[in-house]
């Protein structure tokens, strides 16, 4: 991912493409790249376990 959002290293840095006929594909690039890390988060967070509940009393307790 860290390799991927340097979109100079792609070759969008500087290009003059446009996609729909207005916008920028740099700024489609970005704008893509930032809805996946998004997406990556959001199934992180629905995957994650729950905590047992012997943690969070014990986190109380202090």
């Amino acid at each position: 991912m860290i390799v991927l959002h340097q979109s100079e290293l792609v070759g969008l840095f500087g290009s003059t493409a446009i996609v729909f006929g207005w916008l920028p594909v740099q700024i489609a690039y970005d704008m893509a790249f930032n809805l996946v890390g998004f997406g990556i988060l959001v199934v992180m967070y629905y995957l994650a376990p729950t905590p047992p509940e012997r943690y969070e009393s014990e986190r109380e307790a202090e």
